[in-house]
């Protein structure tokens, strides 16, 4: 519930900037006093600042226009997926095959082989799948097939991909091993098929041909629950908390029916076939099957790459409670809000393993847009789950990393990896990606150093020769600054990942530098004072600089261009060690 507007706090600031905007004499005799103004009117603009984004997030988080959208499904819709389910248009070994990969997928992908290449702001996701179906399957026919004639006798009905509800495909298509597009079943469809599979297990659990009165009531109740739409407000089982109060209660009735089937195999497959599209959607894939059962297919969609602006193991330290770990904490967050307002782009890209568990064999590779630079990898995943055996498994799940770094890309391999207990515990790939120097720490070098020289000379010069006659070096000051615009913010932010925060950050102060020392030249010339002096310093000089406020600018150069440089330097060495480096092996 959203909290009524801090109106104290918008008075407040009201009251600073009157204050400020009083007339309390002149800047030459009460410096300090313009201190004060500025102090003021920095502190109203934060004030409104605070409020003006509290009631911005506030307005994000009220509920949108799609609320309509979650509306439930009639029943009546079950009633006649039921109807429909009895006309037999799918094959038994439709059926079968598609409850079997919804199921048991890694009893038929044998190798899924995803692509990851960064694009702008997004991540072009390619996946290869290679499917093997069981010989009982393939190069036969039933007895019930037999009765099916036209192209649906020699087709399979393959779920590509399994989403969770809600989730939408974007830029999704499917592709066989031709490359010619695969046109998916319509939800309508696959609903249809979901019927049919259903019907053709539980005829096989009672070995019958009709189901009895129980049986009807419990597919009845699961076909109701698949249809349902995805709503995250609705009930959830008492018992079991990701799914949906209908869901749970189909799965208990036809679980009450284990006592009367013949086939209690085929029972436990159709509850599991409920209980699995209670919460996903199947797209499926009308396939040609070969002799041997063994094809290739292949879909293509586009996803949002997770931002991580502070890392979760930062914040750890906000809980600890240890004054030292918050200020790193603290520092992580400025460095988040940082990145944001500069407008650098993540290291870090984030992709979940969601096929590992679908396949005999995993590989994932992700594709780094050039200039950058594979730096450090790491799986995130519980011990607990990376404990597990998965059914059949001689060890529990068996991973690796291309040991290589400096590369343009990652490579991780996977077998064995058990079905997670609920979507939080997925396991994950992060991958850390650094620029290939030169890069723009490079370029936030250049201007660094020109700022610096330039500043230093006109500094020099106007410590020996208050007035030079001209005001050209008015100009050549404001060039540095104009250089960093150029080279940090004005180029074209078409790729994910672009500048870092280090290069930014330079090329800022380089800016209010370049710009500062301009102004100041100008108020020299004019023969304005400033409005504060500091006697300490009045017989001191800084690399032959006399003038306490070109004393100031030429340190804060400096001291930009010697960080600047040093991260440059780090980096590059660190890119040519890793680059060189031949046995990078991590066997894990």
């Amino acid at each position: 519930m959203a909290t009524k507007p801090k109106r104290h706090q918008l008075l407040l600031s009201i009251i600073l900037i009157g204050v400020a905007s009083f007339h309390l004499g002149s800047w030459e005799a009460h410096w300090y006093l313009a201190v004060m103004r500025v102090g003021l009117l920095f502190l109203a603009f934060l004030i409104l600042y605070v409020e003006g984004r509290r009631r911005h997030l506030q307005s994000l988080e009220r509920p949108g226009s799609d609320e309509g959208r979650r509306v439930g499904v009639p029943p009546a819709h079950a009633s006649e997926l039921q109807r429909l389910a009895g006309n037999k248009r799918y094959t038994p070994t439709m059926t079968q095959v598609f409850a079997l990969a919804v199921i048991e997928p890694s009893d038929l992908r044998q190798r899924v082989v995803e692509t990851y290449t960064p694009t702008h702001r997004t991540l072009d996701q390619r996946v290869t799948v290679d499917v093997q179906v069981p010989a009982r399957f393939a190069g036969r026919r039933t007895d019930a097939d037999a009765g099916t004639s036209g192209p649906d006798a020699e087709r399979i009905a393959f779920p590509v991909i399994i989403p969770p509800k809600g989730t939408l495909l974007d830029n999704f298509d499917i592709y066989d091993e031709a490359g010619r597009h695969v046109a998916a079943l319509s939800y309508r469809e696959s609903l249809l098929l979901t019927a049919c599979t259903l019907r053709t297990l539980l005829l096989s659990a009672y070995k019958a041909k009709r189901l009895p009165a129980e049986a009807v009531t419990a597919e009845y109740q699961a076909l109701a629950a698949i249809i349902q739409r995805n709503n995250p407000g609705a009930d959830r089982d008492e018992s079991r908390p990701w799914l949906s109060q209908e869901a749970g209660s189909a799965i208990r009735m036809l679980s009450e029916l284990e006592s009367a089937v013949t086939d209690k195999a085929s029972l436990r497959m159709a509850i599991r076939l409920a209980k699995e599209l209670s919460g996903h959607y199947a797209v499926v894939a009308p396939i040609s099957l070969p002799p041997g059962g063994r094809f290739s297919l292949r879909y293509e969609r586009s996803l949002i790459p997770e931002l991580e602006l502070t890392p979760e193991r930062h914040m750890r330290f906000r809980q600890s409670g240890k004054w030292t770990r918050g200020i790193q904490s603290a520092w992580i967050d400025v460095k988040g809000k940082l990145r944001v307002l500069l407008g650098t782009r993540p290291v870090s890209v984030t992709v979940s393993l969601d096929n590992a568990w679908t396949c005999q064999s995993y590989h994932v590779r992700v594709q780094a847009p050039p200039g950058l630079y594979l730096r450090r990898q790491e799986l995130d995943a519980s011990k607990e789950y990376l404990k597990k055996r998965t059914k059949g498994a001689p060890t529990p799940p068996y991973y690796r990393f291309r040991g290589r770094f400096g590369q343009s890309f990652a490579h991780f391999y996977g077998r064995f990896f058990s079905v997670p207990d609920v979507p939080a515990t997925r396991a994950k790939l992060k991958l850390y990606f650094y620029e290939t120097p030169p890069g723009s720490n490079f370029r936030a070098v250049v201007a660094s150093a020109t700022c610096l020289t330039l500043v230093w000379a006109v500094a020099f010069s106007m410590s020996r020769v208050p007035d030079p006659g001209t005001d050209a070096p008015a100009f050549l000051l404001a060039f540095p600054g104009v250089a960093a615009s150029w080279l940090g913010f004005e180029s074209p932010t078409n790729r994910l990942f672009e500048g870092t925060l280090a290069a930014r950050l330079s090329l800022t102060l380089t800016t209010i530098t370049s710009i500062a020392a301009s102004g100041l030249f100008m108020m020299n010339r004019a023969g304005v004072r400033l409005p504060f002096h500091v006697t300490a310093l009045q017989d001191s000089s800084f690399l032959g600089v006399y003038r306490v406020p070109w004393m100031i600018l030429v340190a804060a150069s400096l001291v930009n261009t010697a960080y600047i440089g040093y991260r440059y330097l780090v980096d590059s060495a660190t890119f040519k060690y890793l680059a060189e480096r031949v046995n990078q092996a991590q066997n894990l």
